[in-house]
């Protein structure tokens, strides 16, 4: 019981911290994978490394320029907009998007991806 309320409180307070210092538009954090927990853990949605392969980078890349926010690309990272951590569904859904070969092959990318939204 006591390690359950240790991790509680442990993501509770980085969620939080996320969600309080993710304010403005022109903050950028690094992308992280974001995936709905299918066991019986508590926790419903898991957030994956800032290490991401290429192909992963390359589909959020492209996800995130046909929805149209605003990203960079450094140093093998993908940066978005802060304010994208305060919805943990819409990283879930556009991590299925980025691995989703038959979305991809649908879906154009915009030009000038980076000065939109």
């Amino acid at each position: 019981m006591k390690v359950f309320v240790g991790v509680a409180i442990f993501f509770f307070s980085f969620f939080y911290s996320v969600l309080s210092w993710s304010g403005g538009e022109d903050d950028m954090c690094v992308y992280r994978p974001a995936y709905f927990n299918n066991d019986s853990s508590p926790i419903q949605i898991e957030l994956g490394s800032e290490r991401i392969d290429e192909t992963m980078r390359s589909g959020i890349v492209k996800v995130l320029s046909h929805y149209g926010h605003k990203f960079e690309e450094r140093n093998g990272k993908v940066f978005f907009g802060c304010n994208m951590y305060r919805d943990f569904e819409i990283l879930v859904n556009y991590t299925k998007k980025a691995t989703d070969e038959k979305w991809l092959g649908t879906h154009k990318q915009r030009r000038n991806s980076k000065e939109i939204k």
